[in-house]
């Protein structure tokens, strides 16, 4: 008996959670194997694909190569494949420079045909050894393709989406399901809409667990979906779900059964805003890697300050003291001389900081009953630092009268959009 070929994918269970809607269940420390000498589907014969792979991150990047080792085990099944990227964008001094998208150096290093394209206006699927195209794949493209370019293939086009849609519709799925403090999350096959982005019939769907949801970062969570995403497009081809008459899943929804979106990242997203709870500051930073504030100075000025390394903390006794009931609202007063900021329209609001117990570390009162410990801090126009040092300039330390030495007056205003606060509520 033929020895097994070696599998084309091998993930840890953790990584690759289950594998598509209808999974086994693997024991936790497991390894699940994909075994590239078995057909598992019995599927009818269709003439062998013509793929354009149109795509541009790393995303993009593992689903191609997987592509190309499924063509290279069964040759009848993709004759070809072409990839359709976008144009470089210029960086540095000058903008002399070009920087590609990483998937044209995994196409030339795959030896692939490589496109580049901003637009489809005018442009005209190329034809491939006299033949045409006869599906479009994309995955991480970012560039909507139309019914003009869909219709001009015989089996129109399939999307890879890294959550369980129709939940996370968006560029930022794996963001936005940290930031919402997800459980579980997955990838999707689709069909591509011709009318809008992540809109397309849900043809398989890969839940997983997220592991240590509290703590997991975008980029681990990323690293466990992107192996995934390629593993269910082989099967989606094998299974050959982009034939017209297969018929949609049901997809899986949050136990909510409330859908959420996950649009484009802008540096506002980003923005640390007094309403927030310290946990969902927490949650902001693991999805964006940073976040930042605006804050006023002892001198007036308002400067961004980027923070990093955020914990959640219990409410220091000593900062609880400065809250004040009163009618059904939280009167602020700061450790140092009191001074309280209504936050008018347009103005900001005071809460109150302290040195953490490690002497270099800070705590900011945040909504609710835990309180934010922030390590590093990056005032613009200043080098990244100690927060406690960033943020007051010096060590502050208790006089024997109690009142508070150095740094007095470095206390930071969180910027407040126009019409929501005028005190913190709890």
């Amino acid at each position: 008996m033929a020895s097994p070929r070696r599998p084309l994918f091998k993930v840890s269970t953790q990584a690759l959670g289950y594998l598509f809607r209808g999974y086994t269940h693997v024991p936790r420390g497991a390894s699940c194997s994909y075994s590239a000498n078995r057909r598992l589907y019995s599927s009818p014969a269709t003439k062998p694909l013509r793929i354009l792979f149109c795509g541009s991150d790393d995303v993009s990047s593992a689903s191609l190569r997987a592509l190309c080792d499924e063509q290279k085990r069964d040759p009848s099944s993709i004759a070809s494949i072409d990839v359709l990227c976008r144009p470089g964008k210029p960086y540095g001094r000058g903008l002399k420079k070009i920087r590609e998208v990483p998937l044209v150096a995994t196409a030339q290093s795959l030896g692939l045909r490589t496109h580049m394209r901003d637009t489809f206006t005018g442009w005209e699927v190329p034809k491939v050894d006299g033949e045409s195209i006869n599906l479009i794949i994309a995955v991480s493209f970012g560039l909507f393709v139309p019914p003009r370019v869909l219709n001009s293939t015989e089996y129109d086009g399939l999307n890879i989406h890294l959550s369980l849609l129709p939940d996370l519709r968006g560029p930022s799925p794996v963001h936005y399901a940290i930031l919402n403090g997800y459980k579980q999350t997955g990838v999707t096959l689709q069909t591509l809409s011709p009318k809008d982005f992540d809109h397309g019939k849900i043809l398989l769907q890969a839940p997983i667990s997220i592991p240590d949801p509290d703590k997991i970062t975008r980029g681990a969570l990323h690293d466990i979906l992107v192996p995934i995403s390629a593993d269910l497009l082989v099967r989606g081809l094998r299974k050959k779900v982009y034939l017209p008459q297969t018929t949609p899943v049901e997809p899986i929804l949050p136990e909510s059964k409330i859908l959420a979106l996950a649009p484009k990242i802008k540096p506002e997203n980003k923005r640390l805003l007094s309403k927030m709870t310290a946990e969902e500051i927490v949650r902001m930073e693991r999805a964006f890697g940073r976040v930042w504030v605006g804050t006023k100075l002892s001198n007036g000025s308002r400067k961004r300050v980027i923070l990093e390394g955020l914990e959640t903390v219990p409410m220091p006794a000593e900062m609880s003291d400065f809250y004040v009931t009163h009618e059904d609202k939280m009167e602020i007063f700061k450790p140092f001389t009191i001074v309280e900021d209504g936050g008018e329209k347009g103005g900001a609001t005071t809460v109150p900081m302290m040195k953490a117990p490690d002497g270099k570390s800070i705590i900011i009162a945040a909504k609710g009953d835990s309180a934010l410990l922030i390590h590093n801090a990056t005032i613009d126009g200043s080098k990244k630092n100690k927060a406690a040092i960033a943020l007051y300039g010096k060590s502050l330390e208790r006089d024997s009268d109690g009142s508070w030495l150095g740094g007095a007056g470095e206390l930071i205003y969180w910027d407040a959009f126009s019409s929501i606060w005028d005190t913190v509520h709890h």
